[in-house]
């Protein structure tokens, strides 16, 4: 896995988005990874499971954001046909869903002059 060891700025210019959807890219070439899914827990939280976000000062291991913040777990086949999990943070939650960051972060993106 490899971890960004500085922390990524909010992602305020089409530069740094750029730059996220590579790091993204990278990191599920990396892992050699495909049918992603993303969620929680299906164990009971009663059990020890995960059952909604939660809250983790540990590097983000998709994008390598240092910065504190929820996670939740990505789920996804890697080369040798396999299960694995990352805990990611929720910006790249919304990115492996939707293609894209949350509306707000979009707008902004798109309305930073240069």
């Amino acid at each position: 896995m490899g971890v960004r060891k500085e922390s990524i700025p909010d992602i305020e210019t089409k530069e740094q988005y750029q730059q996220y959807q590579k790091d993204v890219a990278a990191f599920i070439e990396r892992e050699g990874l495909s049918f992603l899914s993303t969620g929680t827990d299906s164990v009971p939280e009663d059990d020890g499971g995960n059952v909604d976000p939660w809250f983790s000062g540990r590097p983000c291991e998709c994008c390598g954001c240092t910065l504190g913040g929820n996670r939740e777990y990505l789920f996804a086949c890697n080369q040798a046909n396999e299960i694995v999990q990352f805990e990611i943070c929720e910006d790249c939650v919304y990115f492996v869903n939707y293609d894209t960051l949350y509306d707000s972060t979009m707008i902004r993106i798109v309305n930073k002059k240069s």
